[in-house]
């Protein structure tokens, strides 16, 4: 594992089981591609802390915003924070594909290309297994 996003392949978001299939894969993100692939390439929104904004309202309205700025990305839009769990399911895996796919005809740079091939190699190897995707911050 890095110390970053670690992508693992999960039945259960509630268990984690090797013996059912669970394992990590050689794929792991940086701040760097991730904050390159919301920012940059899906434009999320990304606000300041306000002077006298307590940090608890600040970081609900960033993940506010950011989700409001995602619309057309109901799924990578959970996915909104660097240091935050994130868990698709095997049912989910379709959706998130083309979510992905549209994400690629936008303009990106390596970092974001990083992601984006990352995500798309998770997704084909949890089709093949039958499993979610588990994105791990370490």
């Amino acid at each position: 594992m890095s110390n970053g996003l670690n992508v693992a392949l999960r039945k259960n978001p509630a268990e984690w089981s090797p013996k059912n299939g669970d394992r990590y894969l050689d794929i792991a993100f940086a701040d760097d591609e991730w904050g390159s692939f919301f920012y940059k390439t899906l434009c999320a929104a990304n606000p300041e802390q306000l002077d006298g904004e307590l940090r608890e309202d600040f970081w609900k309205r960033r993940e506010i915003e950011f989700h409001n700025s995602l619309s057309e990305y109901l799924l990578l839009r959970r996915i909104n924070e660097f240091y935050q769990d994130a868990f698709f399911s095997v049912d989910e895996m379709d959706q998130l594909i083309e979510e992905l796919y549209r994400a690629a005809k936008l303009q990106s740079d390596g970092n974001s290309d990083a992601f984006l091939s990352g995500m798309l190699e998770a997704c084909k190897e949890a089709k093949a297994s039958n499993t979610g995707i588990w994105l791990a911050s370490s």
